[in-house]
């Protein structure tokens, strides 16, 4: 998955995801052994992808 965002710097993208049995969202940590999580600035814009 990837996100282009625009707009005034700094530009923040924050990846969630819902958990079924709670009905909550909770942060994706890039940290994690299963997420990879990469940021290009691109000009005027952020590229944020997700792996």
């Amino acid at each position: 998955m990837s996100c282009k965002a625009h707009g005034e710097k700094p530009i923040m993208v924050r990846w969630e995801k819902e958990v079924e049995k709670e009905k909550q969202s909770h942060m994706i940590n890039p940290d994690m052994w299963r997420h990879t999580v990469t940021v290009k600035n691109v000009g005027d814009e952020v590229v944020s992808t997700l792996q």
